[in-house]
Protein backbone atom coordinates (compact mmCIF):
# COMPACT_ATOMS: atom_id res chain seq x y z
CA UNK A 1 0.00 0.00 0.00
CA UNK A 2 1.52 3.30 -0.90
CA UNK A 3 1.37 5.59 2.53
CA UNK A 4 1.68 8.90 0.45
CA UNK A 5 0.48 11.08 -2.61
CA UNK A 6 2.42 12.69 -5.39
CA UNK A 7 2.54 16.48 -4.92
CA UNK A 8 2.27 17.45 -8.42
CA UNK A 9 0.25 19.34 -11.16
CA UNK A 10 -1.66 15.91 -11.79
CA UNK A 11 -2.77 15.93 -8.13
CA UNK A 12 -6.11 17.43 -8.02
CA UNK A 13 -5.29 19.07 -4.25
CA UNK A 14 -2.28 20.65 -5.46
CA UNK A 15 -4.07 22.33 -8.51
CA UNK A 16 -6.76 23.63 -6.32
CA UNK A 17 -4.26 25.00 -4.44
CA UNK A 18 -2.30 26.56 -7.32
CA UNK A 19 -5.15 28.25 -8.97
CA UNK A 20 -5.96 29.64 -5.87
CA UNK A 21 -3.03 31.96 -5.68
CA UNK A 22 -3.45 32.96 -9.59
CA UNK A 23 -1.71 30.19 -12.17
CA UNK A 24 -3.51 29.12 -14.46
CA UNK A 25 -5.14 25.66 -14.90
CA UNK A 26 -4.72 25.14 -18.46
CA UNK A 27 -1.31 26.15 -19.01
CA UNK A 28 -0.28 24.19 -15.72
CA UNK A 29 -2.06 20.87 -17.37
CA UNK A 30 -0.91 21.50 -20.59
CA UNK A 31 2.84 21.16 -19.12
CA UNK A 32 2.25 18.83 -16.90
CA UNK A 33 4.90 20.84 -14.13
CA UNK A 34 5.40 23.95 -12.18
CA UNK A 35 7.73 26.42 -14.17
CA UNK A 36 10.83 24.05 -14.94
CA UNK A 37 9.76 21.39 -11.84
CA UNK A 38 7.59 18.36 -11.72
CA UNK A 39 6.79 18.12 -8.20
CA UNK A 40 5.25 20.84 -5.96
CA UNK A 41 6.55 20.41 -2.68
CA UNK A 42 10.01 20.43 -1.71
CA UNK A 43 12.80 21.47 0.31
CA UNK A 44 15.13 23.14 -2.55
CA UNK A 45 13.98 24.38 -5.75
CA UNK A 46 14.51 28.40 -5.59
CA UNK A 47 12.54 28.71 -9.05
CA UNK A 48 9.61 27.51 -7.81
CA UNK A 49 9.93 29.46 -4.40
CA UNK A 50 11.36 32.46 -3.12
CA UNK A 51 12.50 32.92 -7.45
CA UNK A 52 9.24 32.25 -9.24
CA UNK A 53 8.28 35.78 -9.98
CA UNK A 54 11.39 35.61 -12.82
CA UNK A 55 9.92 32.23 -14.19
CA UNK A 56 7.41 33.20 -16.98
CA UNK A 57 4.32 30.85 -16.25
CA UNK A 58 4.77 31.15 -12.19
CA UNK A 59 5.31 35.31 -12.51
CA UNK A 60 1.36 36.08 -11.98
CA UNK A 61 1.15 33.97 -8.67
CA UNK A 62 0.12 35.62 -5.33
CA UNK A 63 2.36 33.51 -3.33
CA UNK A 64 5.20 31.00 -3.49
CA UNK A 65 3.87 27.92 -5.84
CA UNK A 66 6.28 25.50 -4.18
CA UNK A 67 5.69 24.68 -0.41
CA UNK A 68 7.81 22.25 1.86
CA UNK A 69 4.47 21.66 3.87
CA UNK A 70 4.82 17.12 4.37
CA UNK A 71 2.04 15.12 3.73
CA UNK A 72 1.44 13.52 6.91
CA UNK A 73 0.04 9.82 6.88
CA UNK A 74 -0.83 7.70 9.91
CA UNK A 75 -1.13 4.14 9.50
CA UNK A 76 -1.60 1.54 12.24
CA UNK A 77 0.42 -1.32 11.35
CA UNK A 78 -0.41 -5.30 12.32
CA UNK A 79 3.17 -6.28 13.22
CA UNK A 80 2.35 -10.13 12.24
CA UNK A 81 1.40 -8.79 8.90
CA UNK A 82 3.54 -6.61 8.14
CA UNK A 83 7.30 -7.50 6.24
CA UNK A 84 8.90 -3.75 5.30
CA UNK A 85 8.59 0.02 4.99
CA UNK A 86 10.30 1.01 1.47
CA UNK A 87 10.72 4.72 1.41
CA UNK A 88 12.51 5.71 -2.14
CA UNK A 89 12.36 9.39 -3.78
CA UNK A 90 9.79 9.84 -6.77
CA UNK A 91 13.63 9.69 -8.47
CA UNK A 92 14.06 6.61 -8.12
CA UNK A 93 10.03 5.73 -8.51
CA UNK A 94 9.87 7.39 -12.11
CA UNK A 95 13.25 5.49 -13.31
CA UNK A 96 11.71 2.10 -12.27
CA UNK A 97 8.74 3.64 -14.70
CA UNK A 98 10.84 4.68 -17.30
CA UNK A 99 12.79 1.65 -17.88
CA UNK A 100 9.80 -1.04 -17.00
CA UNK A 101 9.04 -3.72 -19.84
CA UNK A 102 5.59 -4.21 -17.81
CA UNK A 103 3.24 -1.52 -16.88
CA UNK A 104 1.90 -3.69 -14.30
CA UNK A 105 4.78 -4.05 -12.40
CA UNK A 106 6.56 -0.68 -12.92
CA UNK A 107 7.09 1.47 -9.92
CA UNK A 108 5.92 0.40 -6.14
CA UNK A 109 5.21 -3.52 -7.40
CA UNK A 110 8.41 -3.64 -9.06
CA UNK A 111 10.54 -2.26 -5.53
CA UNK A 112 8.47 -4.90 -3.90
CA UNK A 113 9.34 -7.60 -6.12
CA UNK A 114 12.91 -6.62 -5.79
CA UNK A 115 13.23 -6.13 -2.49
CA UNK A 116 11.44 -9.57 -1.34
CA UNK A 117 13.84 -11.36 -3.99
CA UNK A 118 17.05 -9.65 -2.57
CA UNK A 119 16.08 -10.19 1.34
CA UNK A 120 16.32 -13.69 0.64
CA UNK A 121 19.78 -13.20 0.92
CA UNK A 122 20.44 -11.00 3.12
CA UNK A 123 18.97 -7.98 4.42
CA UNK A 124 22.37 -5.53 5.00
CA UNK A 125 22.70 -4.78 1.01
CA UNK A 126 19.57 -5.15 0.22
CA UNK A 127 19.14 -1.06 -0.99
CA UNK A 128 22.67 -0.92 -2.71
CA UNK A 129 21.64 -3.71 -4.47
CA UNK A 130 18.55 -2.97 -5.48
CA UNK A 131 19.61 0.89 -6.22
CA UNK A 132 22.89 -1.02 -8.54
CA UNK A 133 20.68 -3.13 -10.27
CA UNK A 134 18.44 -0.27 -11.21
CA UNK A 135 21.07 2.19 -12.58
CA UNK A 136 22.81 -1.07 -14.52
CA UNK A 137 19.35 -1.22 -16.21
CA UNK A 138 18.75 2.31 -16.96
CA UNK A 139 22.60 2.34 -18.15
CA UNK A 140 21.67 -0.54 -20.34
CA UNK A 141 18.60 0.61 -21.15
CA UNK A 142 19.41 4.14 -22.62
CA UNK A 143 22.66 3.15 -23.93
CA UNK A 144 20.59 1.61 -27.23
Amino acid sequence: KQLTEDHGVENEQEMQRLTAIGLDREQLKKSGRLGTQENTRSIGDYSIKGGYKDVDVLGCAAGEPGIVIPHVTSVAIDPYSFKYLILMSDGVYKTLEAISDDEKKAGNQMVVDKVNEHIKSELKNVAADILREICQTQFECYQR
